[in-house]
């Protein structure tokens, strides 16, 4: 009776660090993320036109800054995926 031989991917613990820093960056942004969910579910009325004109420019530089970040992100978890894909099986 043959023995079966299992291929496991040799992951070096520095992938796994690189990719819980990407983690831990799109956590960062759970604060802000937070204020422009306050933003846009605000239903008060009266409107004060001067406020939201103040508050919509600052949200639009938050996204903005969000997306390109997250843009970035993806692009670095997509190439560390590849890596960690591309890494030689051993076998046990």
């Amino acid at each position: 009776m043959e023995k079966s031989v299992k291929c496991i991917k040799a992951v070096p613990y520095q992938d796994i660090l690189d990719v819980k820093e990407v983690l831990e960056r799109m956590q960062s942004w759970e604060k802000p993320l937070l204020l422009l969910n306050d933003f846009f579910s605000d239903q008060n009325i009266p409107v004060n036109k001067k406020k939201i004109i103040r508050e919509y420019y600052a949200c639009g530089k938050i996204y903005h800054s969000y997306f390109k970040e997250v843009e970035s992100m993806l692009n670095i978890l997509e190439k560390q995926i590849c890596v960690i894909t591309e890494k030689q099986s051993i076998s046990i």
